[in-house]
C-alpha cells in the first residue's frame, strides 16, 4: 500500500518559549491519530504509535535490525521458522506483564484480512504464530521471506491481548482514541481531541530511562503555523519541504541537516496504455527529463540522483557502478524513433498513424516541490515534441479514483518503503502495489528470489541484477531519492541520523543539552587545560633552543672581563648550572609569580614589559580601530557596487598595501610629513620637555597610519569578498522580496553573516599586535614591545626572552578562545564543543 511520508507533517521537539519546561518534548501532528499500530495508516498515527508501541525489533542508526521487545532470535535452516526470545520483566503501561501471548494476539489480527489492518500485505507470508512459553514465540512462514525482520521493525507494534481480546480492532474506540496501553518509553495520560495527546515517561520502561519527563503531540494542521512557532522559539524540530527552507535559514540557535530516507519519487506510466508499453519509450523518458535541474532547482540540492528504484541509503544493495542516465535529447529522440515515434513538421512526436504523443500527468495539489517538478517534466517533454497536460487533484482523490483503479496515463508519486531492498509487491506482475501494470518475467524471477533468499551476499547480487535490468526495461522513471530536511534546535541531542519516523523508535534517547552557560563553562575549562599544555611545550622549546643557539648574553661579551670575573657573573646569573637545572629553576620562579630579571636592563622582567606594553597597546589599538573603520564600510560598499570607482579603488589600495614594505612606507611618510612639510614628528613617543595629550597624538599619527594601512589592506579584501558572497544568498534575496528595507537586510542578514570571517582575521592579528610591530616601532623609534623583543633577542637576554614568549603565547591562546566565543555570538549555529 502507499505510505505517505511527512506530507504536511512536522515533528517538533520542544523546550518551548519562556513558559515551557525543558523537561517536555513536543511534536505536532496534522490530525488526530489512531492510537493502535494494527490500524494506523496516516503518518501522524504511525509516528505516535512508534513511541507508545515498540515492536519485536527496531532499526538502528544504520537501518540494520536490532533487538527491541525481543532479546534474541533464531532462524531455521530453511528460513521458514523464526523463534523470538522476549525480554523478561517487560510490563504494559497498566502494570500487567508483557508475554508471548500478546505477540501472537497482535499478529493474528495483522494476518486476518477482515480485521481492517493495513499491515496485512506486509505479513501475508506468515502461516501461523505459536506461543512456545511465556517469553518465547514462534513464527512459521509459508516460504522463506528475507524482508521479514525489517518489516517487523518498521510499523508492527505489539498491542495488549488482555485489553483487546474479543473485540474487532475498529470496535475498540476507547483504546484507539483515548486510552491506549503499550510498552514504550512514554504512556498516554491525556487526550484532548483536536488539541493534543500528552504522554509521560514510564518509570517501568524496560530500556534506558527516558530523558524527557513529558512528550506532547499537538494537533497543528498548518505547516506555516508550525514554522512560525519554530521561529518564535516555541518548538525545536521540523521536517520541511525545500520550498519552506527560506523561512528557517539562519535562524538563531537552529541546526539544519539532511537525512537520506528509504524513498524514491517517480513518474509511473500506466502500461495498460499502448503509449507506454515499449521499454524504449520508457528509456527515452530518462534521457528526455533533466533530473539534475529538478534536484538542484526544485529540491535545492536536498536529494540524490537516481539509478533505479533502490535508493542510495540502502548502501549494501545500491548499484553505484551502473552508468548514470543524464539528459540527452538526441538519445531520447533516437529511442523514440526506434519505438515508432518521429517528430513531424509541426514539431510534435507522431506515430505511423499520425497520432500525437499525448498524455495527462497526475500530481497531488498543495505541495510546491511536486508541482514544480511536474512543470519541469512538462517543459522538458514539450521540447522533444510530447503533448503533456497536468492535472492536479487532492492526494486522496489521485490514489483512490485514479491510481488504484488504473484509470490514468501517468502520475508523479513516491514509495516510502521499509529499510529493505524487497520490491516484489511494487514491481512484480499482478502485485497490489504494482499500479502501473509493469510486467517482466525476469523481474518477477529476481524479485521473487530476493524474497526467498536469506543469504546476504546472494541478495546483494540479486538486487544489483534487478537494477541492471531496469536500464533495459525501466518499470518507472525514478526522479530522485529525497533527503528528509530536519531543522531543530541546536541543543537537541540523541536524535539518530534517520528519518523522523524511524528516529522516534529511539524516543527515550532524546534530550536537550545543558544550558549554554554550563556548556560554555565546561568549554572554557577544556580550553584552559589545552592552553596550559601548549604553554609548557612552547616555553620548553624556546628555552632549550635559545640556550643551544651560538653566542651568549651580551653582558658576558665585554672583552675587559677576566675569566674569573666572567665565571663570577655566570654564577650570579645561574648560567654555570646544567641546562635542566636552569629550566627547573625558571619554572619554580614562574609558579611563584616571578618572571626573573633582565640581563640587559637589570630590572625585573615584569616591570620592563609593563613599561613597554602600554605603548604597543596604544599604537596597535589605534591602528586596529582605524583599519576596521576604513576596511568595513569600504569593503561593504565595494561589495554591493561591483565595478564602481570605489570597488576599483579598493583593488588598487589593497594591492598596494599588501605589496608595499612597511619600513619603506614609514620612511617615505617621515620624509614627506616630518622632513619636508614639518607637520608631524619623525619619531618617538613624545617631544622631550613637552609630553602633552596633543603631543602624544601627533606622535601616534604616522606609526598608526603605517600599521593601520597594512592591516586595512588585508581586511578590506576579506570584507568585500564575504559580503559579496552573502549578498547573493537566497535568504537575502527573499528578505528583499518580502519588502525588508535595504539597511535592515544589510544589517541583519549580510553584515552579521560576514562577522565570522572578520573575527578570524582580527583574532590572527591580535597576538602579533600585542607582541609589537617590530618594523614600525623601529622606523618610528617607538618604545614598544616590538623593539624590546629585538633588543632582548640580540643581547641573548634569556629571562626577558622567556617572559616575552610567555606573554605572546598566552595572548595567542586567549585571543583564540575569545574569538571562538565571539563566533557563538555572531552565529548562534556555531556549537561550543
Amino acid at each position: 500500500m502507499m505510505r505517505r511520508w511527512g506530507i504536511g507533517l512536522v515533528a517538533l521537539v520542544g523546550c518551548g518559549g519562556p513558559s515551557a519546561s525543558r523537561e517536555s518534548l513536543r511534536i505536532p501532528l496534522i490530525n488526530d491519530p489512531v492510537l493502535n499500530p494494527v490500524l494506523a495508516q496516516d503518518v501522524g498515527s504511525i509516528m505516535i504509535n512508534k513511541v507508545i508501541f515498540p515492536g519485536l525489533v527496531r532499526p538502528d542508526s544504520l537501518l540494520h535490525v536490532e533487538p527491541d521487545l525481543a532479546e534474541s532470535w533464531q532462524v531455521s535452516p530453511d528460513g521458514r521458522v523464526y523463534t523470538f526470545h522476549l525480554r523478561p520483566r517487560v510490563r504494559w503501561h497498566d502494570g500487567l506483564p508483557f508475554t508471548a501471548k500478546d505477540v501472537k494476539f497482535t499478529f493474528d489480527q495483522i494476518i486476518d484480512p477482515n480485521s481492517g489492518t493495513f499491515l496485512w500485505s506486509d505479513f501475508s507470508a506468515i502461516q501461523h504464530v505459536d506461543v512456545v512459553d511465556e517469553l518465547t514465540v514462534r513464527f512459521t512462514l509459508t516460504a522463506p521471506f528475507a524482508p521479514f525482520l525489517a518489516l517487523l521493525g518498521n510499523n508492527a507494534g505489539i498491542v495488549p491481548e488482555h485489553l483487546l481480546k474479543g473485540k474487532a480492532p475498529r470496535e475498540a474506540v476507547d483504546f484507539n482514541r483515548f486510552h491506549p496501553v503499550g510498552t514504550g518509553p512514554f504512556k498516554v495520560v491525556e487526550v484532548v481531541p483536536g488539541s493534543s495527546i500528552t504522554l509521560v515517561a514510564d518509570s517501568n520502561f524496560y530500556g534506558a530511562r527516558p530523558k524527557f519527563k513529558n512528550l506532547v503531540f499537538k494537533i497543528v494542521p498548518d505547516l506555516s503555523a508550525q514554522v512560525a512557532q519554530l521561529r518564535a522559539g516555541e518548538l525545536d524540530f521540523l521536517t520541511l519541504e525545500p520550498s519552506n527552507l527560506s523561512g528557517v535559514e539562519h535562524v538563531a540557535g537552529i541546526t539544519i541537516r539532511q537525512v537520506p530516507v528509504v524513498q524514491h519519487y517517480y513518474v509511473g506510466f500506466n502500461q495498460r496504455r499502448a503509449l507506454f508499453q515499449s521499454p524504449l519509450v520508457r528509456q527515452a523518458f530518462g534521457h528526455a527529463i533533466d533530473r539534475d535541474a529538478i534536484i538542484k532547482g526544485v529540491l535545492k540540492g536536498n536529494g540524490d540522483y537516481p539509478q533505479g528504484t533502490i535508493p542510495v541509503v540502502l548502501r549494501e544493495f545500491y548499484a553505484d557502478t551502473l552508468p548514470v542516465i543524464h539528459q540527452d535529447t538526441a538519445k531520447a529522440l533516437d529511442l523514440l524513433r526506434r519505438a515508432g515515434w518521429t517528430r513531424a513538421a509541426d514539431g510534435m512526436l507522431r506515430n505511423a498513424a499520425g497520432l500525437p504523443f499525448r498524455f495527462t500527468l497526475l500530481v497531488d495539489k498543495g505541495n510546491p516541490s511536486r508541482e514544480q517538478t511536474a512543470l519541469a517534466i512538462q517543459q522538458d517533454l514539450k521540447r522533444i515534441g510530447m503533448d503533456v497536460s497536468l492535472q492536479t487533484l487532492e492526494f486522496a482523490t489521485v490514489v483512490r479514483d485514479f491510481v488504484q483503479t488504473g484509470k490514468y496515463d501517468a502520475n508523479l508519486i513516491w514509495w516510502n518503503t521499509p529499510p529493505d531492498p524487497d520490491q516484489y509487491s511494487y514491481y512484480a506482475t499482478g502485485q497490489p502495489n504494482n499500479t502501473m501494470a509493469y510486467s517482466n518475467r525476469q523481474a518477477d524471477s529476481l524479485l521473487s528470489a530476493g524474497r526467498l533468499t536469506t543469504d546476504s551476499a546472494a541478495r546483494v547480487n540479486i538486487y544489483r541484477a534487478w537494477q541492471v535490468l531496469q536500464l533495459a526495461d525501466p518499470p518507472v522513471l525514478v526522479l530522485y531519492y529525497p533527503r528528509e530536511i530536519q531543522v531543530f534546535t541546536s541543543t537537541l541531542r540523541g536524535l539518530p541520523a534517520l528519518g523522523i519516523r524511524d528516529a522516534l523508535r529511539h524516543a527515550e534517547s532524546l534530550f536537550l543539552a545543558p544550558p549554554l552557560t554550563r556548556r560554555m563553562r565546561r568549554y572554557v575549562l577544556r580550553r584552559l587545560s589545552y592552553a596550559i599544555t601548549v604553554l609548557v611545550v612552547v616555553t620548553t622549546l624556546t628555552f632549550v633552543l635559545f640556550h643551544l643557539a651560538p653566542g651568549g648574553p651580551s653582558i658576558l661579551a665585554d672583552p675587559k672581563l677576566s675569566p674569573v670575573e666572567r665565571a663570577a657573573v655566570e654564577r650570579q646569573l645561574g648560567l654555570d648550572q646544567p641546562l635542566w637545572v636552569q629550566y627547573v629553576r625558571w619554572n619554580g620562579q614562574l609558579l611563584s609569580g616571578n618572571l626573573g630579571r633582565s640581563f640587559l636592563y637589570h630590572t625585573s622582567n615584569v616591570s620592563t614589559i609593563l613599561t613597554r606594553l602600554p605603548n604597543t597597546l596604544l599604537l596597535s589599538g589605534f591602528a586596529l580601530l582605524v583599519s576596521l573603520l576604513v576596511a568595513v564600510p569600504l569593503g561593504i560598499y565595494a561589495a554591493l557596487h561591483p565595478g564602481r570607482p570605489v570597488d576599483r579603488m579598493v583593488d588598487w589600495v589593497s594591492a598596494l598595501g599588501l605589496s608595499m614594505p612597511t619600513f619603506w612606507l614609514g620612511i617615505l611618510l617621515i620624509i614627506l610629513f616630518a622632513a619636508q612639510l614639518h607637520l608631524l614628528p619623525a619619531g618617538g613617543r613624545t617631544t622631550p620637555g613637552v609630553d602633552t595629550v596633543g603631543d602624544r597624538i601627533l606622535h601616534l599619527v604616522l606609526p598608526v597610519a603605517v600599521l593601520g594601512f597594512a592591516l586595512a589592506a588585508e581586511m578590506i579584501r576579506y570584507v568585500r569578498s564575504n559580503v559579496r558572497l552573502v549578498a547573493h544568498q537566497n535568504y537575502v534575496r527573499t528578505a528583499r522580496a518580502k519588502g525588508l528595507g535595504e539597511w535592515t537586510t544589510l544589517r541583519r542578514h549580510v553584515v552579521r553573516n560576514t562577522l565570522v570571517s572578520l573575527l578570524t582575521l582580527v583574532g590572527l592579528q591580535i597576538p602579533a599586535l600585542v607582541g609589537g610591530a617590530a618594523v614600525t616601532e623601529t622606523v618610528f623609534s617607538w618604545p614598544g614591545m616590538g623593539r624590546l623583543i629585538v633588543e632582548a633577542a640580540l643581547s641573548r637576554d634569556y629571562p626577558l626572552v622567556m617572559a616575552i614568549t610567555l606573554l605572546v603565547a598566552g595572548t595567542v591562546l586567549s585571543s583564540n578562545l575569545i574569538v571562538d566565543l565571539l563566533y557563538r555570538w555572531a552565529d548562534p549555529r556555531v556549537r561550543l564543543e
